[in-house]
């Protein structure tokens, strides 16, 4: 079974996390989260937060190691992915 986080309320869209995402695909969980420390794009804190997530389920709900390979293999489509905000919030704002 895999482990799952996600991250929801975002404003990147997911052509700029995919690449992001693409860079720590398969490292394993420090590694990545080292990589991405040093990353200078906002959007990599994202994605760093998404994976010490993974990393916590890990070890707390399936009790694996948690300094184990990220493989991210939805996350820009699904986990990362962001709607902005909908219509009713944008409804909300106006006079």
């Amino acid at each position: 079974m895999a482990v799952q986080a996600s991250a929801k309320g975002i404003t990147v869209s997911a052509k700029k996390l995919k690449l992001i995402v693409d860079m720590v695909r398969g490292k394993k969980v420090e590694e990545a989260l080292t990589v991405l420390k040093y990353y200078p794009s906002p959007s990599a804190r994202e994605v760093a937060k998404v994976v010490k997530a993974a990393a916590a389920n890990a070890e707390n709900n399936m009790l694996l190691n948690p300094k184990g390979y990220v493989s991210l293999v939805s996350m820009p489509t699904k986990a990362l992915r962001s709607s902005g905000l909908g219509p009713k919030r944008a409804a909300e704002w106006r006079a």
